[in-house]
């Protein structure tokens, strides 16, 4: 015979198993990371601007400009990004989770960020190069 208790243990999630307390407010876990887009729109920008007068030294300056905003502003997006996540986070695990960025941080702080800032730095600058001369002598020509 099956002994009864007042403990219902069938409804209980299996150890182990993340159970959310209470919602996530959708909005909040949505941020709108705006380093991130920064970190994408404002290499673009300098080297477009500098790459207009087609001289060796503002291109030198902007090109300096541009690697240390757009390295600044892909670290800003990744503590962004963590700060968020241990906003969010409700249960112990997810906390212990959202508070072990270490090596995120280290990562990008060595290797993403000096990578992202030459590729975008170097691809804008080559685009405004090429870009600026074009367009004056079609402008010449009409």
């Amino acid at each position: 015979m099956q002994r009864r208790t007042l403990v219902d243990h069938r409804s209980r999630a299996p150890v182990g198993v993340n159970v959310r307390r209470r919602p996530v407010d959708p909005m909040l876990a949505a941020r709108f990371n705006v380093y991130w887009w920064l970190s994408i729109v404002a290499p673009a920008v300098i080297m477009l601007a500098v790459t207009y007068w087609h001289r060796r030294a503002p291109l030198i300056v902007g090109a300096i400009f541009s690697l240390v905003i757009t390295y600044a502003l892909c670290n800003f997006s990744v503590q962004e990004k963590w700060q968020v996540r241990n906003e969010i986070a409700q249960t112990d695990s997810e906390r212990e989770y959202a508070t072990k960025d270490g090596a995120n941080l280290v990562f990008t702080l060595l290797f993403i960020g000096p990578f992202e800032a030459v590729v975008y730095t170097s691809l804008w600058g080559l685009v405004g190069w090429r870009l600026w001369p074009r367009l004056r002598r079609k402008q010449q020509l009409t």
